[in-house]
């Protein structure tokens, strides 16, 4: 342990060594709205501190705000991204709110006897009968519906862990428990799968799985919507970001996780060479997502050689989706818009850009700033782009924030 707080000391930001740039007015009017919508009172329980999303169900008039650990991390993580080299003011108050919101999701899982080094979708809320469940309401149809009360994840965890490895959060025993408990969840010999993992993926590959919680064959109580758990590649992608940071800072990986790692590596690589990227998640619905997921792995990955099998087959496929994402566009699409610029800026350095990539670059740029409302103080990214969705049944919820679109659209234009 005394290691693990030796080596966050030696990984203070080098951006201290140096003067940072100030905003640009469009972008300083962006990180304004990120700061003024940080959730400061305590209304509703467990939400000041992160900033929100709305959960709706398609086809009907049901939505609802919420907070959770998700949206705040993913968006911690883009802003912290930026921070390396502009002043962002007020960005030390607003994170250290923002841990200690998430810093209630840790107190939730040792609640429940969660396991080490994973961390909650939602907070534990209790509803009107007395029952403890996580869930982002408590009102109706919520607290009725099983999918809602869900085990901890290791899609959360792995953000949270970059997070705050990143910026040197007092929570240093989260990465050895994570990089233990990430090894005991895997695609191994397993009697039931995912109808969606037949897709792209053969049985029993070995890679991550994305509930932390045993299957109905082991356990009837499972917590796990239908029973089953199931293998999403951008999952994989961002439990890979936070193993290949443990990796190259931390230390050697455990013999189970070390396995996982480099099934999960070959994985994505056969998704990228299979052409799979647009089947192979569960919860995420677009390909910019995954390859979002893939460029911050291959960017963590430094000396090592995860992704490199893949990596010319991806710059191609990107070009090739990005083009198509700007013909066939669709209204409020912004977010997406973001993520092509922020993955192809990321698998790209500006030295090895050629005309084709800095002319995309170009296009997708002009396509963004249509997609920013700016008023005197504000500006944000108008898009309906989901965060993640999911099936029940006959119904589809997905999840959107303006928030973390306006985040990811900052990362998009502030980076080199």
């Amino acid at each position: 342990m005394r290691c693990l707080f030796l080596l966050l000391l030696g990984s203070l930001s080098a951006s201290s060594l140096y003067a940072k740039s100030d905003l640009p007015l469009l972008e300083s009017k962006m990180w304004n709205f990120l700061l003024d919508t940080q959730v400061r009172d305590n209304k509703i329980v467990r939400t000041k501190g992160g900033w929100p999303s709305f959960s709706r169900f398609r086809g009907t008039n049901i939505q609802s705000q919420e907070s959770n650990s998700f949206v705040t991390s993913q968006l911690l993580v883009a802003i912290s991204s930026i921070e390396k080299n502009y002043e962002l003011p007020g960005f030390t108050a607003a994170s250290n709110e923002a841990n200690q919101f998430l810093d209630l999701f840790l107190e939730d899982a040792k609640k429940t006897n969660e396991p080490d080094g994973t961390m909650a979708y939602w907070p534990l809320l209790q509803t009107a009968s007395g029952k403890w469940i996580r869930s982002f309401s408590t009102s109706f149809p919520y607290n009725r519906l099983k999918p809602f009360n869900v085990p901890n994840d290791l899609d959360v965890s792995a953000n949270y862990f970059i997070w705050i490895y990143n910026n040197n959060n007092n929570h240093p025993e989260f990465f050895e428990a994570f990089e233990k408990t990430a090894g005991d969840y895997t695609d191994s010999s397993r009697s039931l799968h995912h109808k969606n993992d037949l897709n792209w993926k053969k049985k029993n590959s070995g890679a991550f799985l994305t509930w932390i919680d045993p299957d109905k064959s082991e356990d009837p109580q499972t917590r796990i919507y239908r029973g089953i758990n199931d293998v999403d590649c951008v999952v994989n992608l961002n439990v890979l970001s936070a193993l290949l940071t443990y990796k190259n800072k931390l230390g050697v990986l455990s013999s189970k996780t070390e396995h996982a790692y480099k099934d999960s590596c070959k994985l994505i690589n056969e998704a990228v060479a299979n052409k799979k990227t647009s089947v192979c998640a569960v919860w995420y619905d677009r390909s910019s997502q995954f390859y979002t997921a893939y460029a911050k792995a291959f960017s963590a990955q430094g000396n090592l050689e995860c992704l490199n099998d893949s990596l010319e087959a991806a710059k191609v496929d990107v070009l090739e989706k990005a083009r198509d994402s700007l013909t066939h566009f669709e209204s409020g699409n912004y977010t997406q818009i973001a993520e092509y610029i922020t993955l192809m800026k990321k698998l790209w350095k500006p030295e090895s850009r050629g005309s084709n990539v800095r002319h995309m670059l170009e296009q997708l740029a002009d396509k963004l700033r249509e997609g920013i409302v700016v008023t005197n103080n504000h500006a944000y990214v108008s898009s309906t782009d989901s965060l993640f969705i999911t099936k029940l049944g006959p119904v589809t919820v997905d999840w959107y924030s303006q928030q973390f679109s306006t985040a990811i659209a900052l990362e998009a234009m502030l980076l080199p």
